[in-house]
């Protein structure tokens, strides 16, 4: 148990929070846009964060409704989804991979499904597994479906402790004391009931996003 302290405490201290990057693994959300669905209805809309919304047209590719109104460009040229970067793997190799433009990754949309993905959200900097499943072609109405690791919400996971609302350092003893005791307060990312480095970079993520 004493180890664990320290390597918590090793872990907080020693990070740069203003570039912590936040890496979630596995495929625990499936998401949807089917034909001729209007992709400015939020229903229409994977918000995965803030400054991420991914949804499709009735054509063309995949585009972040929320830094860009529609999709724009072809092939590996096009910036769509603005905001993002792609590469085939997993995240949990994020350092050894190379990103591109979604329109970079090999292949055409077709032939995508069945292909383990990782979208790097650029402005969050939060590294994410991605599969697709389902690409509708020509004439389906922009119908997509895909898998992708869970992101969790930044306030809930970091606000631990009164005042509830104020990030500050009774939360971050409050997360190292969970964390050391093995309470599922600490359990902030995937897989559940386990804790380990990934709900350790999940706190920080979230502490460093604040809260409203």
């Amino acid at each position: 148990m004493h180890n664990k302290f320290i390597a918590a405490i090793t872990i907080l201290a020693g990070i740069n929070v203003a570039s912590a990057q936040q890496v979630y693994t596995g495929l625990d959300v499936e998401f949807s846009k089917v034909a001729f669905a209007d992709p400015n209805l939020a229903e229409n809309q994977d918000r995965i964060t803030d400054n991420v919304w991914i949804t499709r047209g009735d054509t063309e590719g995949i585009f972040n409704l929320a830094a860009e109104p529609t999709f724009t460009g072809h092939g590996s040229s096009s910036p769509s989804p603005i905001g993002t970067e792609w590469a085939v793997g997993s995240a949990a190799d994020w350092q050894t991979l190379t990103f591109g433009t979604w329109g970079s990754l090999p292949g055409s949309p077709p032939s995508l499904p069945g292909v383990d993905l990782v979208m790097h959200l650029v402005d969050d900097d939060i590294y994410i597994d991605v599969r697709f499943t389902d690409w509708g072609g020509g004439g389906s109405g922009g119908a997509f479906t895909y898998l992708r690791s869970s992101v969790p919400s930044p306030c809930n996971a970091a606000d631990l402790a009164e005042p509830l609302g104020i990030l500050d350092l009774s939360d971050i003893q409050a997360f190292i004391s969970a964390f050391v005791s093995g309470d599922p307060a600490a359990d902030l990312a995937p897989p559940a009931g386990i804790l380990d480095l990934s709900d350790i970079q999940a706190f920080i993520g979230a502490f460093v996003a604040g809260c409203p």
